[in-house]
């Protein structure tokens, strides 16, 4: 079969990118007039709140990006957006990250990266972005663009020092101390320590951490001093004038110690959970929850507040309010609802719950994000040098099997019941569903999914559990075997892992670090262009069919499984059917098994519940509540596994995705360190004094009885072999876009996006080719075109099916130079230009309109209409502006007189442009009308 791919045209010779953070619109609704403050603040929060210098700041994410929202004393505590924080994003994901408060007040630092990028080891080691926001104009900067994603990082100190760190190798041995001037908005030195560094703390005598189970003091050239060593494992640490204190998980307490004057001194103990450690503002610390019986005034620059919830999101810089919750409500219904949970509306809106501690009044509702700066990491600037060419490595050779942005490669997005099917029958071997030659409109032979991908026998008998492969489904994916831009019913890209190689950065593709993880298993075994274990069938099917993904996936999963059998390393017995015994396979087939050789072997450290960079106390991931999804980084993935697997995802109709596992009450989880043992050095105080392969875990292991009844958990499928294909219940039935006008084809021209547009996965009727359409990506000056390619997505909706989105960026220009004109734009890297160059039947008078899809499309744009060339002029352009609705329908552009050589051009920099709003290329319609002269053309 012959394939079609749209055109893509790539020219350049030079181009740069500059940080954004100018004030852009970020919502396009006002806020509520209110947005919780205190109605009645002399009662609440006393006399003099007018005065006050006091504030509260708190990180939450969603898909327009990690928003820093804000509250003052002196507006009664209303909440506003102090700024937005993002970076590339390809796969649409909503963002993740932590925060602090500098001791001065003056500027909040934070650590984030796209929720499903921590599934990935190299991004939570030293992947993640991090910016310093001005409290006072919202004005952010980046600071880094390759540091850990971890708990206790960012840290803040009683100053405006800032501390961010990184992990260094697979197993976490070294770690690279990154130290922030705030004030100044960059990185002044860094540090490279040879153990692993966790809750660092910057201090007014210098830099104090943990590491291997002790309190150290970290000197600038990296070298650690102990001076105190501990019992527990600390999981806060807040430097104040009198010292350093500390919070630490003693078996099932939470322990407060102070180190001053060389020793350790306990001051607080309460129950696991019910202590919380934060800093305040002027040097002192904060203790939140059962603190009736601390005497502050025993322990200098101590406060107490009683609090009786759960942990608490933010406390304000002087203590005057206490923020309990500060959550999206996309996310967590993004984490219930599956492959239709991302939902644009609920984008910008955040639950909030307040506490004012000095009179106990409360107020919870929804806020509303509200116009701020945006900061837009789009890569390092060479401004002194705007023609400087940022090295593009192996651009034209692409390391993952299967294309982006083939239209033979299109995908759809299944809905969940068709995952919980493929997974029930794939798991007995019975996922035999025939798929014809050509399935997707990929020219591929007819297979069936387990035909491709056989299941193979476990060691010792038995099958995979449902629940565990559907776990795995929800965390790698969330049932999504295209990108989370495609809703259930659409066509879109295939999901994949870091298909570019792409580091926070974006200053270059690098093909050879690409990931290679497909669909909604995330493949990446046999999944790269020189892999062997796949054919090419094999590896396309993985790409475009879920069940067939699924199958490939299970398999992996019970290579795993066979893998640690025959190393002997059972857990529980080893018997397969009881999900608790699942625990090592999940965690290999996220970060591989070390098999035993000639020296150490077995699981590897990153994933080991006792690992420090999770925090202790945690509950099993989603057990307590949808919101943990927010905070993936607290959970090691075995553990956020099991959690999928006690508490199921929903669907967008309300009802439970798949079944949770039959269980007494909850799922099994091991505890912190039940692979915290003498096998690999390891202790609670002290998980990994060796700091190298020794931490990894090998051997057997027992936390639950399995051969009693009702201990241990087992599958509860909801489809029995021979079961037919759930039908597609899409998320968007109307289908208008299908529809063809009922004009006579010598008075309408239709320009597509796609040279066929019979070419889609919906099933629409082709249109007759009326002229062509062809996407250029970079600007004119541009070396780094391919670059825009990252943020181009094939999509299966709009006009017969199919459309390109991309989003909006500014389109500022650099500083014109002799070398270089004229002026390049800023964002030219980012650039895509569609052109729509009719066939026209002859000169005349016509209406121009363009398709707006069922979804999708937002932006402010301007199309550029070239009229052609009349009487061997050509006639000046036309510039027209619109904002790009999802209606579903034709929206006018405008009528003029067209003649031969007439072209509409759209390119998404724009005025407003920040990275954020999306912008669709489908179809141009061009209608031949009755006026006989231009001046007679309106």
């Amino acid at each position: 079969m012959r394939r079609i791919v749209a055109v893509l045209a790539t020219t350049g010779v030079a181009a740069t990118s500059l940080v954004m953070g100018s004030r852009m619109p970020y919502a396009e609704a006002a806020p509520p007039s209110d947005q919780l403050q205190f109605t009645d603040p002399d009662h609440a929060l006393g006399a003099n709140w007018r005065r006050s210098t006091d504030l509260v700041a708190a990180g939450v994410g969603d898909t327009k990006g990690y928003q820093i929202e804000i509250a003052r004393e002196r507006d009664a505590f209303r909440w506003s957006t102090l700024a937005t924080l993002a970076g590339p994003n390809p796969n649409g994901s909503p963002w993740t990250g932590y925060t602090c408060l500098t001791g001065s007040g003056k500027y909040v630092a934070a650590v984030f990266v796209p929720v499903q990028d921590t599934n990935r080891p190299e991004v939570l080691q030293a992947g993640a972005l991090a910016a310093v926001v001005d409290v006072d104009s919202g004005q952010a900067r980046m600071v880094a663009d390759d540091v850990a994603l971890s708990y206790f990082s960012p840290a803040c100190g009683p100053g405006d020092e800032v501390l961010l760190t990184r992990s260094i190798g697979a197993d976490e041995q070294e770690t690279d101390l990154l130290h922030v001037d705030a004030a100044k908005g960059q990185v002044t030195s860094t540090s490279r320590v040879r153990k692993q560094l966790t809750n660092m703390v910057p201090a007014k005598d210098g830099t104090y951490g943990v590491a291997q189970g002790a309190l150290v003091k970290v000197a600038d050239s990296g070298t650690l001093t102990q001076v105190g060593k501990l019992d527990g494992r600390p999981f806060a640490v807040v430097a104040n004038n009198n010292g350093v204190d500390l919070l630490e998980q003693h078996g099932d307490r939470a322990v407060a110690q102070r180190f001053a004057d060389g020793r350790l001194s306990t001051f607080a103990d309460a129950p696991l959970g019910r202590l919380q450690m934060l800093a305040l503002r002027g040097g002192r610390t904060a203790l939140v929850g059962d603190t009736g019986t601390i005497n502050p005034d025993t322990v200098p620059g101590l406060a107490t507040f009683p609090w009786s919830g759960k942990e608490i999101a933010a406390i304000s810089a002087d203590g005057d309010l206490i923020a309990g919750r500060v959550a999206s409500p996309q996310v967590s219904q993004a984490a219930k609802a599956g492959p239709g949970g991302l939902t644009d509306e609920l984008a910008g809106r955040y639950e909030v719950s307040v506490r004012a501690p000095r009179s106990g009044a409360t107020r919870t509702g929804e806020i509303v994000a509200s116009r701020a700066p945006r900061l837009m990491w789009t890569g390092k600037a060479d401004t002194a040098n705007p023609g400087a060419r940022i090295q593009a490595v192996n651009v034209d050779s692409p390391t993952c099997a299967v294309l982006r942005n083939d239209l033979h490669r299109q995908v759809l997005q299944p809905t969940a019941p068709m995952g919980e099917w493929a997974a029930d029958l794939a798991v007995k071997g019975a996922l035999n569903v025939q798929r014809p030659a050509d399935y997707l409109r990929s020219g591929l032979p007819a297979y069936s999914p387990q035909g491709l991908f056989p299941l193979p026998a476990l060691r010792g008998g038995g099958t995979v559990p449902a629940q565990v492969l559907l776990g795995i489904m929800a965390q790698e994916s969330n049932f999504r075997q295209a990108t989370p831009h495609a809703r259930p019913g659409d066509g879109g890209n295939v999901l994949v892992g870091n298909y570019y190689g792409l580091s926070p950065a974006v200053d270059k593709i690098d093909y050879t670090k690409a990931d290679c993880g497909y669909g909604i298993t995330q493949v990446t075994d046999g999944m790269r262009k020189t892999d062997t274990v796949f054919n090419p069938t094999q590896q396309a099917a993985v790409a475009i069919d879920y069940a067939a993904n699924i199958a490939a996936g299970l398999r992996i999963l019970a290579t795993k499984w066979n893998e640690l059998y025959d190393a002997g390393m059972l857990l529980n017995g080893g018997d397969p059917r009881f999900i608790e015994n699942w625990f090592f396979a999940t965690w290999t087939y996220n970060s591989g098994f070390h098999p035993p050789g000639a020296g150490d072997w077995g699981v590897g450290w990153l994933n080991n519940p006792a690992n420090p960079r999770y925090k202790p106390g945690r509950n099993l991931f989603l057990r307590d509540t949808y919101d943990d999804a927010a905070h993936p980084g607290f959970w090691s993935y075995p553990e956020k596994i099991l959690g999928w697997i006690e508490t199921p995802q929903k669907t967008y109709f309300g009802q439970e995705s798949y079944k949770s596992a039959k269980m007494f009450f909850i799922v099994h989880d091991p505890g912190l360190f039940q692979f915290c043992t003498s096998v690999n050095n390891c202790s609670q105080s002290s998980p990994c004094p060796a700091e190298n392969s020794s931490c990894w875990f090998h051997g057997s292991s027992s936390w639950a009885n399995c051969a009693n009844t009702g201990v241990c958990s087992f599958e509860d499928v909801t489809y029995a072999p021979g079961s037919g294909e759930p039908p597609m219940k899409a998320q968007y039935p109307d289908f208008a876009d299908c529809a063809r006008p009922g004009i006579p084809a010598p008075e309408l021209t239709i320009v597509d996006d796609i040279p066929d547009s019979a070419l889609n996965i919906r099933g629409c009727p082709g249109d007759v080719r009326g002229g062509k359409f062809t996407l250029r990506t970079g600007g004119n000056q541009s070396p780094n075109a391919y670059i825009a390619q990252i943020d181009l997505h094939s999509f299966g909706a709009g006009y017969k099916g199919h459309m390109w989105f991309t989003h909006t960026y500014k389109n500022d220009k650099l500083p014109e130079s002799p070398d270089v004109k004229p002026a390049p734009y800023v964002n030219q890297k980012f650039q895509v230009t569609g052109t729509w160059s009719p066939d026209l039947p002859r000169e005349g008078c016509y209406q121009i309109e363009t398709w707006m899809p069922s979804h999708g499309a937002e932006a402010n744009v301007t199309y550029v209409i070239f009229p052609g060339i009349r009487g061997g002029v050509e006639m000046p352009a036309v510039e027209v502006s619109i904002q790009q609705t999802s209606s579903d329908t034709s929206k006018i552009l405008t009528r003029t007189w067209l003649s031969p050589g007439a072209r509409v051009m759209l390119s998404n920099l724009t005025n407003d442009g920040d990275g954020s709003k999306d912008i669709v290329f489908d179809q141009m319609a061009f209608w031949l009308k009755g006026a006989s002269t231009p001046t007679d053309c309106r």
